[in-house]
């Protein structure tokens, strides 16, 4: 008797262990699903955004044209249905200066013209068949720069200028002086940007390209063969910033 009640309460333990367990898996799923839908609406508003920050330039992005596409209309109900357990909470954008949010940019904004949104989304996972729910709510920061065209010492466009897919050897930029060269400014393609010289290459400013890294050596269409025979200088800061690549900047015609 006493063994067939020692073995009834552990079979009750192993019961409740199998639930609790269960449980947890369910609500695990839940939380998953729901983050899936919420990174799904943060990458859509920013899509949204840079849309709507390259129809108006090169004017700045305020509440109202942030608030209007990103919103609750906005969301992708297509992929992530009410129908299927999702209920989107909350889809909304807002400037922000120093961590604050604001209605109106100030001086602190417009004195670097670069201006700053905070994109938040709240989505609740239900499963319809019952079970544990799951809300989940992500944030994803926005970043509007306004960089005027003379800024530039060099900004070579390629001849897709008002895209914004940079299209692979599509008017390249290769520097290679043959005596000692300073460049003044910031330097930008939208394609490849190659560098390199002999003599000394000294950068004074930024190295962007929208297409990758900025490479230290020659094209693959450059006829010469062989090696620079010296690492180009960076005078670009403390501590100096290697190039890097960017998104693609466009400019109205």
């Amino acid at each position: 008797m006493i063994l067939i009640l020692a073995l009834s309460i552990a079979m009750m333990g192993v019961t409740s262990y199998v639930n609790t367990a269960a449980k947890i898996v369910t609500q695990a799923e839940a939380k998953i699903k729901a983050s899936h839908a919420a990174e799904a609406a943060l990458e859509k508003s920013m899509a949204d955004l840079n849309a709507h920050a390259l129809s108006i330039r090169p004017g700045t992005p305020d509440l109202a044209g942030v608030t209007g596409v990103c919103n609750l209309s906005t969301v992708p109900t297509t992929l992530f249905p009410s129908s299927q357990g999702y209920t989107f909470t909350r889809n909304i954008a807002v400037p922000i200066e120093n961590g604050i949010p604001i209605t109106t940019f100030t001086n602190a904004s417009d004195a670097t013209k670069t201006y700053h949104y905070v994109s938040e989304a709240s989505v609740t996972y239900a499963p319809p068949g019952g079970g544990p729910t799951a809300t989940v709510t992500m944030q994803r920061a926005f970043t509007h720069q306004v960089i005027p065209l003379f800024q530039y010492a060099i900004f070579f466009g390629g001849s897709a200028t008002t895209t914004v897919t940079p299209v692979p050897g599509n008017g390249d930029l290769e520097i290679n002086p043959g005596q000692n060269f300073t460049v003044g400014g910031r330097v930008h393609s939208n394609n490849n940007v190659y560098y390199g010289s002999n003599a000394t290459l000294t950068f004074q400013g930024v190295v962007t390209s929208a297409m990758a890294t900025p490479i230290y050596g020659r094209s693959p269409r450059d006829p010469r063969t062989g090696y620079y025979g010296n690492d180009a200088t960076f005078n670009n800061g403390t501590p100096p910033i290697s190039p890097y690549k960017v998104d693609f900047i466009a400019f109205p015609l």
